[in-house]
């Protein structure tokens, strides 16, 4: 994947890549969590991501009955495909033969 940030862009990004992982680690209250995390910033991205995805899915469940919402949840999905850790053909293929 190429880069295309310019240098003052670069640093812009760390920089807000930073600030963001600070308010994480205050919003998260690492000062205070148990040890291993105290003082940490592990996973703080993935607790936080999941956190908003959780909040996204009752959204999203909450307005599907709206053809409205559910056509724009669906286009986004089309635009953002999801990643598989799996092959869905040699998976269903295997279903098939084990029968």
């Amino acid at each position: 994947m190429e880069d295309t940030m310019t240098p003052l862009q670069r640093v812009r990004n760390n920089q807000n890549r930073s600030e963001y992982m600070s308010y994480l680690y205050d919003l998260y209250h690492r000062d205070d969590a148990p040890i291993p995390l105290r003082n940490t910033y592990t996973g703080l991205a993935e607790l936080h991501a999941k956190h908003l995805g959780r909040k996204e899915i009752d959204r999203q469940v909450e307005l599907w009955h709206d053809d409205k919402h559910q056509g724009q949840i669906r286009a986004y999905d089309a635009a953002n495909p999801v990643h598989l850790d799996f092959d869905p053909i040699q998976t269903n293929d295997e279903t098939e033969t084990s029968d």
